[in-house]
């Protein structure tokens, strides 16, 4: 069976930026020729950036902390009598939605995760799906790439072949089981397509085909005493009773100790499959999207002053179309760092006006644009940007 069609990267919306924000400074730093100016400024005032937007990015991580606290499995500290949201309260599903969308993650919609699971069925682990056990579920994902894994052929199970798969760099499961009264959180790197329902936390390990022939035919084995003495040609009925007895019961026995070793197998693989792959739990992941946040704004802030920069006439340069100046960014990111990603203007210029970087009237110039974050830093202006965006996009219900 062939792997069933899967999301593109055009229809994910990859926003993420795969290049570290240091080699981006440098990049700029050393190039004056395109960014004029602005070269040999880029790291002062990539650096005050970074400080205002960690100061925001730190209140919304108090803020999700709280509002996760009663629905945290791990917590380790006595709860809030009167806890601010529950596991299915919308507030909180919106803030974690607003977090994962920040931070450059696309949710996999119903057909995505369908299409993964049906892959699943083709290589990679096997697993049982129980949707019954799950409350609320969703898959949030960031950036696609290829990997090369050694799986065995279908048709020749004694063969080992090297397969190109497809992966997502990163994973996030958003998920509330039946019963429970914790939301969990999970985070992964590197995750086959085809893989992801080994990820889902109401999957069990189950078996392959030639596991189960494996199985079969030990127990099988079982069965040769009353072979040889059926070919003896024993006198009567009566005298294959016994053989017969301890063959099938033999085979019986054999059988359900090999498939429960099997079983402990393939559960053992799933375990260590998602002990390599896992990032963080719970609220590690909340610390770990923050995290990713502060380093997507200063990196998508810092291209776009520069991609406007390089202009020379800034205030021509403010009145560029949205689309152009994502296609530039985009197009600079292909150019030096061999990398791609659908740039976010709109936001990337959303980021520059709160730090004061861009007005209606042009950009600010570079000489003076590290006194102007800087100042910004110390008024704390815009500390609860995040929390304000996230009571703005009101509440979300779980998805179920």
């Amino acid at each position: 069976m062939e792997p069933a069609a899967l999301p593109t990267l055009d229809e994910l919306e990859d926003r993420f930026i795969p290049v570290r924000i240091e080699a981006l400074v440098n990049a700029i730093d050393a190039d004056p020729q395109r960014f004029g100016e602005l070269a040999g400024w880029a790291q002062k005032i990539c650096k005050a950036a970074e400080r205002v937007i960690v100061q925001e990015v730190g209140e919304l991580h108090r803020h999700l902390d709280r509002l996760y606290a009663a629905a945290n499995p791990d917590l380790d500290a006595l709860a809030e009598p009167n806890p601010v949201a529950l596991p299915d309260d919308p507030k909180l599903h919106a803030a974690l939605g607003y977090l994962l969308d920040r931070a450059s993650f696309t949710p996999l919609t119903d057909v995505g995760i369908e299409a993964a699971i049906k892959a699943g069925s083709a290589y990679g682990l096997r697993v049982r799906i129980k949707p019954e056990r799950v409350k609320s579920l969703s898959l949030h994902v960031r950036g696609r790439g290829t990997i090369t894994l050694v799986r065995r052929d279908k048709k020749k199970p004694w063969k080992k072949l090297e397969r190109e798969v497809e992966i997502y760099t990163r994973l996030a499961v958003v998920a509330q089981l039946t019963g429970e009264d914790c939301l969990r959180l999970k985070l992964f790197r590197d995750i086959p397509v085809a893989d992801v329902e080994a990820l889902l936390p109401h999957a069990e390990a189950t078996m392959t085909f030639m596991d189960r022939a494996f199985v079969v035919g030990m127990g099988a084995g079982s069965l040769g005493t009353l072979a040889k003495v059926a070919i003896a040609g024993a006198a009567s009925t009566s005298a294959l009773a016994i053989p017969a007895a301890i063959g099938f019961g033999g085979m019986a026995v054999r059988s359900f100790f090999g498939y429960r070793r099997k079983k402990r197998q393939r559960t053992s693989h799933r375990t260590e499959h998602l002990y390599d792959k896992n990032l963080a739990n719970n609220a590690a992941v909340l610390h770990t999207l923050c995290r990713m946040i502060a380093h997507e704004e200063a990196k998508a802030a810092i291209i776009a002053y520069a991609v406007l920069a390089a202009r020379h006439d800034l205030e021509e340069a403010k009145r560029w179309p949205m689309d152009e100046l994502g296609d530039r960014a985009s197009s600079y990111l292909k150019e030096r760092f061999k990398v791609s990603s659908r740039f976010d203007a709109h936001t990337a210029v959303r980021t520059l006006e709160r730090l004061g970087l861009m007005d209606d009237a042009a950009l600010t110039d570079p000489d003076k644009a590290y006194a102007v974050v800087e100042a910004h830093w110390r008024t704390r202006d815009t500390t609860g940007h995040h929390l304000a965006a996230i009571a703005e996009q009101g509440p979300i219900e779980p998805k179920t």
